[in-house]
């Protein structure tokens, strides 16, 4: 019997197996560890330091002094004036990052007092992150019918550390992952996809990630190499809708202030900040060399040597049949490839990272070998980061190795493989 199962599980099978086990135990231990402090911060009624500078910012500009939306010294005038000077402290938190539209969406929010919108934000946070899982699970279930990829997918949308850092500081991330999972869902599906509805519907979608955060904006040169035109010229309609918006809610002169000074300067070498939570590989740069004129350069090169290696494995992608498989792939490398280019990337962005985890694992052409090394791997990197960050005994560690860039990189380094490299063999058949 013993003979039986040596030879229907080869030595690479039982350490993939193994591997995987391993890597398991860290992530539903440090899970269940947040998935408690997270519980217990909720009851502790700490303030929700992101939600709060959200919401001062809606108050900025239904005020009578709209201007200055993007000054740290406003947004702590408006908070002394309304009696939150707790949350700013608290929350060691900066001025307002995002363009105008998303402190109009606020305008009405802070007419409430703040108790019971941060409480509505929480729940509706929640709600955005479970409303999420379906579009992940539903793109491939033709394949793998059954409850169990529901079951797994909820398991590990609970667990996941970066859901929890989201929903305690009341991030935006969860409504980026809401609008992204469901182009995802929409697109991917080719039968689905070509329905007017959801063409619109994907499109103002990408329009509204890409108005709150901007990276997501990338999905438009894959939507164009792909011939998604009408996706294309619904985002770009609804993209214009948005900074409409913006404009006449949240003034001209913020708007502008946004574009002209405010964007430029995250990309200057005052904003590669080497704090332990900015895991970009600037900042990772920062801390190992210390601030200096080449940290630009290095990040300049490295940022084309990512997106280079993202175009050359989509123009391999070409020779590959183009099925819903195929789309889901590129759509989750160029997310990941947006990612990676980021300045400051912080716990709750890897909350995004399910999108192109569930692309990988769920692709039936993935080996159990690259599911485990760059998924599981990837969970396990973001678990070490978790804790390098909560814990002063691991500080150290967490300076030296950064280890969500290395999560985020071996998710790329996956998709990459499963892109451009895998489309070969396919293309080989084709010729015999």
């Amino acid at each position: 019997m013993e003979d039986m199962l040596r030879s229907s599980f080869p030595w690479r099978d039982r350490l993939t197996l193994w591997t995987g086990a391993i890597l398991l135990a860290p992530i539903v231990a440090v899970g269940i560890l947040g998935l408690t402090q997270l519980i217990n911060l909720i009851r502790s009624a700490n303030p929700q330091v992101d939600f709060g500078t959200y919401y001062l910012a809606g108050a900025i500009l239904d005020s009578s002094d709209p201007d200055e939306l993007y000054s740290m010294g406003r947004l702590e005038r408006e908070a002394a004036k309304r009696g939150m000077s707790h949350v700013v402290e608290a929350g060691r938190t900066g001025p307002y990052l995002y363009p105008p539209f998303l402190a109009v969406l606020m305008r009405p929010v802070s007419r409430m007092s703040y108790s019971l919108a941060e409480t509505g934000w929480l729940w509706f946070n929640l709600f955005m992150i479970l409303l999420s899982i379906p579009p992940l699970v539903m793109w491939n279930a033709r394949q793998r019918p059954g409850i169990g990829m529901w079951l797994a997918i909820l398991l590990t949308v609970v667990l996941y550390t970066p859901g929890h850092s989201a929903l305690v500081i009341g991030q935006i991330t969860p409504l980026e992952l809401f609008a992204l999972s469901w182009v995802f869902g929409l697109l991917v599906n080719k039968t689905l996809a070509k329905h007017r509805a959801a063409q619109i519907v994907a499109g103002w979608l990408i329009g509204l990630a890409s108005i709150i955060k901007l990276f997501p904006i990338l999905l438009i040169v894959l939507l164009l190499w792909k011939r998604q035109f009408r996706v294309v010229g619904w985002t770009i309609l609804s993209l214009g809708v948005y900074l409409l918006i913006g404009v006449l809610g949240g003034g001209l002169s913020n708007t502008v202030h946004f574009f002209v000074s405010f964007l430029p300067s995250f990309y200057g070498e005052s904003v590669y900040h080497s704090l332990l939570n900015n895991q970009s590989f600037s900042a990772t740069l920062v801390r190992w060399l210390g601030p200096g004129s080449l940290i630009p350069y290095l990040s300049l090169a490295y940022t084309g040597v990512i997106l280079g290696t993202t175009c050359l494995g989509l123009v391999h992608s070409r020779r590959a049949r183009q099925d819903d498989e195929r789309l889901a792939l590129e759509f989750a490398l160029v997310l990941t490839s947006s990612i990676l280019t980021l300045t400051h990337i912080a716990l709750h962005y890897y909350l995004l990272l399910l999108i192109p985890m569930s692309a990988l694992w769920f692709s039936p052409g993935t080996s159990s070998r690259l599911r485990v090394v760059s998924v599981l791997g990837s969970m396990a990197l973001i678990c070490a980061h978790t804790i390098s960050m909560a814990s002063l005994v691991f500080e150290g560690l967490g300076r030296a190795l950064p280890f969500g860039l290395m999560a985020v990189l071996s998710i790329w380094g996956g998709l990459v493989a499963r892109v451009g490299w895998a489309a070969q063999p396919c293309a080989l058949e084709v010729q015999r």
